[in-house]
């Protein structure tokens, strides 16, 4: 479990941080998304000890990182897909992680045939591409057996096959029990891969909850059916409802989809269609940060 309270962080003039106050459960793929300088490294390198809070605490099970006994049996992360020697090999690299953290050399083995780069390991780092990059750093995030696994765009440079075996392998640590914190830009993955987002905003909380709570709020109830559905928009008009209606369909607002079907129902309206329209996490995130993104570019300017 990773524990923001009141964390707050300021470079000089700027915070990168405002009174984060959020919890990371484990059993459970969390998603910490926001658009650029919204804080989600800030926040990870506070996690991890990098930084140290303005004010404020950030702990993992209770414990700030730089006082835990064992940091990489305990939190695993994956923050730069490049951190490593390039002259070193796979097994190299991650054998000396192993030595210096005091975990056993066959967990190496162990990791590498994970993350699918034993055939590599004898190999130079430095000539990896970068979804063979991302695989190491994944590699070496996982070498101590983590109860917490904190990865940062971990889905960058990872092909079709890459993406479906990540979207596993997270699936598989949260049903162990662990904590799972990945920060993504790849709106459409993570939809289908966490269940919580925490959503930041010029480094504020705009948003901690299930994706599923997210997306299927307020989302509007389509009607279709083959009769006129005049005398439906007109009851939904009587009890403070706006439909909108478009030939044998309506579209509302605001309204449970039983409430509608009981309506539709009670005026002996044939229904072909009843169901709550399809919301995206995309156009969900959009909605949240639309007051909060600081670096847009201008439409009207051209590239000549």
């Amino acid at each position: 479990m990773i524990t923001f309270a009141h964390a707050t962080k300021r470079y000089g003039p700027t915070t990168a941080l405002d009174d984060l106050t959020v919890t990371v459960r484990p059993g459970s793929v969390t998603g910490l998304l926001g658009p650029n300088g919204a804080g989600k490294s800030t926040a990870l390198r506070l996690a991890l000890g990098l930084d140290r809070a303005t004010a404020g605490d950030v702990t993992v099970h209770g414990i700030p990182y730089r006082a835990l006994r064992h940091p990489l049996r305990t939190v695993g992360a994956h923050v730069d897909a490049r951190a490593f020697h390039p002259g070193r090999s796979a097994r190299a690299h991650l054998t000396a992680l192993a030595r210096y953290n005091r975990i056993p050399a066959r967990r190496v083995d162990d990791v590498l045939g994970l993350v699918g780069l034993s055939d590599v390991a004898g190999k130079r780092a430095g000539g990896f591409s970068l979804g063979m990059a991302q695989r190491l750093g994944l590699a070496g995030a996982l070498l101590g057996d983590p109860e917490v696994v904190l990865l940062d765009e971990p889905v960058n440079g990872l092909d079709t096959d890459g993406v479906l075996w990540l979207r596993g392998l997270l699936r598989d640590l949260a049903d162990q029990g662990r904590t799972v914190l990945l920060s993504s830009h790849l709106l459409s993955e993570l939809e289908v891969t966490a269940d919580h987002v925490v959503v930041l905003g010029r480094g504020r909380l705009l948003a901690d909850l299930p994706i599923a709570d997210l997306v299927g709020r307020d989302a509007p109830v389509v009607v279709r059916t083959p009769d006129a559905p005049a005398p439906l928009a007109d009851a939904l008009v009587e009890i403070g409802h706006h439909p909108q209606v478009d030939g044998h369909g309506l579209t509302v607002d605001g309204v449970d989809v039983t409430l509608v079907g009981d309506l539709a129902h009670a005026l002996g309206l044939r229904v072909h269609h009843l169901a709550p329209a399809p919301v995206t996490l995309e156009a969900r995130y959009l909605d949240l940060v639309a007051d909060d993104v600081q670096y847009r570019a201008r439409p009207e300017e051209r590239i000549a």
